[in-house]
């Protein structure tokens, strides 16, 4: 199981490694659950994040304007991303057509960046159970699980456990990564991480001041020794 962690520059990006992140992720939480970055931003954040360390960009979610996302897509993979994610807000062929779109052009430029499917738990319209089918379809790489409204309610706010594992399962025999994110504290990655994903992300919890204040080293940290069941101190709260 991987770690990812979201930053907003390269400012956070050495508080991240140095609490065990695998998978750096690009976003602006000002701008929405899946706010997307400049791409100088991004570029900068590239640059410091070293293998086997990893790199994510999000670029926004369906409701943009389709030309908008194909071309952050397209300038994303050709800057060296490992994985770009884009959010939607329902299940449907839109999610197989704009995926497979996305999918195509990172092809065109980057054989190594990979796409991933983001469901917002919240306010999904149709059945959850049904993206990892439609990511499979439109050739993604992955899906995953988030919250569109960051009102401090978390992904088990808004599904069981069954049916998050569930989805894990489904995913996987689509052959897909599958990530989990979505308000995860130390409480909630405790309670997830036996459904099996391959990535949980995190923003909130591994900042001092919310999702919208600092990456902390030792709450990276934190949530780093949850998910790979080492022992905690007593009294640790993030």
């Amino acid at each position: 199981m991987r770690l990812l962690i979201s930053v907003v520059g390269v400012q956070e990006v050495s508080a991240a490694l140095d609490g065990g992140a695998d998978i750096v992720d690009v976003k602006d939480p000002s701008s929405g659950p899946l706010g997307a970055p400049t791409l100088a931003t991004f570029r900068a954040v590239r640059a410091e994040v070293l293998r086997p360390r990893l790199t994510s960009i999000a670029i926004g979610d369906v409701s943009e304007d389709p030309s908008f996302l194909l071309a952050r897509a397209r300038s994303a993979a050709s800057s060296g991303a490992d994985f770009v994610k884009i959010g939607f807000h329902h299940t449907g062929r839109v999610v197989e057509r704009m995926l497979g779109r996305v999918a195509h052009v990172v092809a065109e430029v980057s054989t190594a960046t990979r796409v991933v499917g983001v469901g917002y738990a919240d306010h999904l319209k149709g059945t959850v159970l049904a993206l990892p089918e439609h990511a499979r379809t439109a050739g993604a790489h992955g899906v995953m699980l988030d919250t569109g409204r960051k009102d401090g309610k978390s992904l088990l706010d808004h599904m069981r456990e069954v049916s998050i594992r569930r989805f894990v399962n489904l995913g996987h025999d689509a052959g897909l990564v599958v990530g989990l994110a979505g308000n995860l504290g130390l409480g909630e990655l405790e309670r997830v991480r036996d459904s099996g994903p391959d990535v949980v992300g995190v923003r909130g919890a591994a900042c001092r001041g919310g999702r919208l204040g600092q990456v902390s080293a030792e709450r990276v940290r934190r949530l780093a020794q949850a998910i790979r069941r080492q022992p905690l101190a007593t009294g640790t709260r993030i």
